[in-house]
């Protein structure tokens, strides 16, 4: 069983007894992240989430918390996001707090940069 970060697409767990596991994505820095079972694309968030929505509560955490700092898309990260988001939930970059903007673009580009080295092999 495969399991992807829904944040930036990259494989986290191969796991073939399905056992849950605590983790954050060192690929785009997610620290709660949304899992993507590659075979049957379920969708497995994170306890944290689920209380939240559950609860009907405004999330505290940024989306970032849970989608990481990428480039990726797909229609299930946009579909989420977008549930997200009317869940109350921002993005970094449309803060109001100057100082997640700054973290949102700085780790951002460090996540292009991580990226463009491991596609080309060379900084």
């Amino acid at each position: 069983m495969t399991f992807h970060c829904l944040g930036c697409g990259r494989p986290l767990i191969v796991n073939e007894t399905g056992e849950a596991m605590a983790i954050s994505c060192v690929f785009c820095g997610a620290m709660a992240p949304i899992l993507v079972d590659e075979e049957t694309h379920a969708v497995a968030p994170p306890i944290s989430l689920l209380k939240v929505l559950a609860l009907g509560a405004t999330p505290e955490m940024h989306l970032e918390y849970y989608l990481g700092y990428s480039d990726h898309e797909s229609s299930l990260r946009r579909g989420l996001e977008a549930r997200l988001r009317h869940c109350g939930m921002t993005s970094q970059q449309d803060c109001g707090e100057e100082k997640c903007r700054q973290e949102y673009t700085e780790k951002l580009m460090e996540w292009r940069r991580n990226t463009r080295i491991a596609e080309v092999g060379e900084p």
